[in-house]
């Protein structure tokens, strides 16, 4: 994990959700697959990373440009419950609960800011067992990410500026969001291989919640190597 510039302890953290609170990334992708061949587009893995940070609706839009209405509309219905569906079945991350443990100890705030309906954020509210105090849905804005619109109402909710806060992205778009918005931003990787140029914008990348908690505890005292003993976290 790399970090770039010193932060300070932040007052709230923004969290996005998709690739973040719960890995649904893969999820979107394997439902994208089997939803728009029913409609003849056959499409890669690799076809649907190209869109992700997208609504669903303008992903819909991208593939179907030809499509009727209706059947847009049915596409968007039926990926959404497919990701719903699988969403369900994915194990919760231990790491992601200790790290909302440790904001509640801390007594930093938590936002969750994301592009995804409300259907599927109170799927995935109720998977993971994990309470926000403000979230804030892109679902229908007319300026989604990667436009500020959605993190300039989280932070207007929150009633905090942008230096007061830390934001946790996974995508381009997102982080492109994030950063307009004013906020730094910290980077969810999939994996220790994921690097990515546009990485470099960001704070730091980290692979797992054991990583951020520890640098959380650092920002609000540099010293604090025995104060990551009061606090357990998953080897």
């Amino acid at each position: 994990m790399t970090f770039p510039t010193p932060l300070s302890g932040p007052r709230a953290i923004l969290f996005d959700m998709d690739g973040v609170i719960v890995d649904s990334e893969p999820l979107w992708r394997k439902a994208e697959i089997e939803v728009f061949s029913r409609f003849g587009i056959f499409l890669t893995d690799e076809a649907c990373r190209s869109t992700q940070g997208l609504r669903l609706d303008e992903v819909v839009r991208l593939r179907m440009p030809l499509h009727p209405p209706a059947e847009q509309r049915q596409a968007r219905r039926s990926i959404m419950r497919r990701v719903a569906e699988l969403v369900e079945r994915e194990p919760v991350d231990p790491g992601l609960i200790e790290f909302m443990n440790l904001t509640e100890s801390l007594k930093i705030q938590r936002a969750l800011c994301t592009s995804s309906p409300p259907r599927l954020i109170h799927a995935v509210l109720k998977h993971t067992g994990c309470a926000f105090h403000k979230v804030v849905s892109a679902w229908t804005m007319k300026r989604p990410k990667p436009h500020p619109a959605c993190y300039i109402l989280c932070l207007q909710k929150l009633g905090l500026k942008a230096e007061e806060c830390w934001c946790i992205e996974d995508s381009f778009r997102g982080m492109v969001s994030a950063l307009a918005a004013g906020l730094p931003v910290w980077i969810k990787a999939e994996n220790t291989l994921d690097h990515q140029p546009w990485h470099g914008a960001a704070v730091g990348v980290f692979f797992d919640w054991k990583e951020l908690a520890h640098r959380l505890l650092a920002a609000f005292n540099p010293n604090t190597r025995s104060a990551n003993n009061r606090h357990t976290f998953p080897a």
